[in-house]
């Protein structure tokens, strides 16, 4: 096995764990917050939750990222030197997270007016006591990321949603969409409290100072030439995605962008494999890309694309044919409305499954402005895809334009990874034509009205696993057996 596969596929083995139970942890609050509020008010909720979303990459600064990616190169250094970068990362948070917090909580009256609700000052003016809490909280992840700790973010994941689930539900059961509000606020500080205690430990096993907050100049130099690309990513992707949700509310309705969060709960569930991949992927990809040749490299990048997408296509696949089933039995009659929206989007986590490979790469390997430039790319075609297809096609429009977004990027990035020769299409081409196939063929069934037949749904799943069988060659059975290995700890 190459070390490669050994890193990525050991450190998904907890990840995967922690995610899975993440993802039912985060599907229950999903559906708890369905039946208790009903669309009109979850979709007031999707608004806060959006609004806040957008507001706190203002006070992370893209220093998450850069810290995971700096803390394997500074441990080679002084450990004074890994002081100063850890307590300046969380100085320049700190210094950051006030200022945001101080403006978000001022614009509670206008942002009301703007979305014609009341309730919304209150609202926001809560959550903007959250916004430093989850830039901390996000930079403390990164310290566990950056240290290589997999197994202790896994469990720390673990331990921070577990605790969700009780809170939120008593508080909306009683309190309603003030106690949703109230419910997020009490489990992030008691995740916040989760994750400093985890940092404290690591630097104390590191033998370094506990959380030595700082604002060391030349350092602070060195972590914003990595963080402001990915801030200024952030800042553009963040505004188009609150454009979409915002326009969605405005021109069709509260109670379909409640419907939109319910596609949304099971398109992150899609997701579930890039999100496994994720933390570990990033140092393995860059210690791949430092230590193998160029050959090796691609060989080993082409290979991860290609398993990436025979795992990920029946898992996308299946959410899509089953969004009837599903939504009914979990959210209730009243959602079902949204099964023709999970179908599309669950298109377009397919999609994204390879887009999330491609981008750990170029995090990876330090291509931050490239980054950035895609990503306002994908903004501009979330907002004008949002625009185009919301006006004409009202709900299922958001589908078509994540699914615009999705394929305009991996369509991108993997020109321009084919054009540097870092894959090779060839490895992957016959299971792309799969995927392309397989989603074309489930189009049919929903467009004559036979998404809800699950026999036919699952008959057709069969035969697109079959396809996807006889497409496995045996480098592809000994990849997966070495990765069951691995998880298993026996590689």
């Amino acid at each position: 096995m190459t070390a490669l596969r050994h890193k990525l596929f050991s450190g998904t083995a907890y990840t995967l764990a922690s995610v899975l139970v993440a993802q039912v942890i985060s599907l229950v609050t999903s559906v708890a917050y369905a039946r208790i509020l009903g669309p009109e008010k979850l979709g007031v909720l999707a608004i806060v939750t959006t609004l806040t979303t957008a507001i706190i990459p203002l006070s992370s600064l893209g220093i998450g990222t850069a810290l995971t990616r700096m803390i394997p190169e500074y441990r080679r250094k002084r450990k004074e030197a890994l002081e100063a970068l850890v307590g300046t990362a969380f100085g320049i948070t700190l210094v950051a997270g006030v200022a945001v917090t101080v403006v978000y909580f001022l614009l509670a009256g206008p942002l009301s007016g703007l979305y014609a609700q009341p309730e919304l000052v209150l609202f926001v003016q809560i959550t903007a006591l959250l916004v430093i809490v989850d830039a901390v909280v996000a930079l403390g992840a990164a310290v566990v990321q950056g240290f290589e700790r997999v197994k202790e973010l896994a469990v720390l994941t673990l331990a921070s949603r577990a605790l969700t689930v009780p809170v939120i539900i008593a508080f909306t059961f009683y309190f309603g969409l003030l106690g949703a509000i109230l419910g997020t606020v009490v489990t992030q500080l008691l995740t916040f409290s989760i994750y400093m205690w985890a940092v404290r430990r690591i630097l104390r096993l590191e033998k370094l100072a506990p959380v030595p907050v700082r604002l060391h100049r030349p350092t602070a130099s060195a972590i914003m030439r990595i963080a402001l690309p990915l801030f200024g990513a952030f800042v553009v992707l963040r505004p188009a995605l609150l454009f979409q949700s915002s326009f969605l509310a405005l021109m069709v309705g509260y109670a379909q962008l409640g419907q939109f969060r319910v596609a949304s709960g099971l398109y992150r569930i899609a997701l579930l494999l890039p999100a496994s991949l994720s933390v570990p992927l990033l140092p393995a990809i860059s210690a791949m890309y430092a230590e193998e040749t160029r050959e090796r490299t691609r060989t080993q990048l082409s290979s991860l694309l290609r398993i990436t997408a025979f795992l990920g296509l029946p898992i996308a696949l299946a959410i899509g044919l089953g969004a009837v089933p599903i939504i009914s039995i979990l959210y209730g009659a009243e959602y079902v409305a949204a099964a023709p929206l999970v179908f599309v989007i669950s298109a377009a986590a397919f999609v994204e499954t390879l887009g999330a490979v491609v981008e750990n790469t170029l995090l990876g390997t330090g291509r931050t402005r490239l980054v950035l430039l895609l990503t306002v790319m994908q903004a501009g075609v979330i907002a004008g895809g949002t625009w185009l297809f919301v006006s004409a096609f009202g709900l299922l429009g958001m589908g078509f334009a994540m699914l615009l977004n999705a394929a305009v990027y991996a369509c991108v990035v993997g020109a321009l990874l084919l054009a540097k020769k870092e894959i090779r299409f060839a490895d992957f081409r016959a299971i792309l034509a799969l995927g392309v196939v397989a989603f074309l063929g489930a189009a049919v069934l929903v467009s004559v009205g036979r998404l809800a037949d699950v026999w036919i749904s699952a008959i057709y799943f069969a035969v697109i696993l079959a396809a996807e069988w006889k497409l496995l060659s045996d480098r592809d059975w000994h990849v997966l057996r070495d990765a069951v290995r691995s998880m298993l700890g026996r590689g």
